[in-house]
């Protein structure tokens, strides 16, 4: 008797959808830097391989972006990272020509 390990779902034309932003951690220390994670997904949630647009990555807050602000996609998704400068709210916005913008909030907390 065999049990289903796992189930995907594909579609016949896979289209950009969604733009998916999200940080390895939402809090981060005063001096830390934390990753962005970028990807480009089709209307199932797949990511698209062969998407290798640019995305601008802008940070506002007390914190800086630490690599160049116009990055491609490789494969479909890309990374940034962002250096926090002192304690504070930190917003990230990443902004995709065809797909719009999507902005993720972080915080950095002082030394306790």
């Amino acid at each position: 008797m065999w049990r289903l390990a796992a189930e995907h779902r594909f579609v016949d034309d896979p289209l950009p959808t969604t733009l998916q932003v999200v940080a390895d951690a939402s809090e981060i220390g005063a001096t830390d830097a934390v990753r962005v994670m970028i990807r480009v997904l089709d209307q199932v949630g797949n990511k698209l391989p062969f998407m290798s647009d640019p995305v601008t990555v802008t940070v506002a807050g007390p914190a800086r972006r630490l690599g160049p602000e116009v990055v491609p996609l490789r494969a479909g998704a890309t990374g940034a990272w962002v250096q926090a400068e002192a304690a504070g709210e930190i917003t990230v916005t990443v902004t995709h020509d065809r797909l719009g913008s999507h902005t993720i909030h972080l915080t950095a907390k002082g030394a306790s």
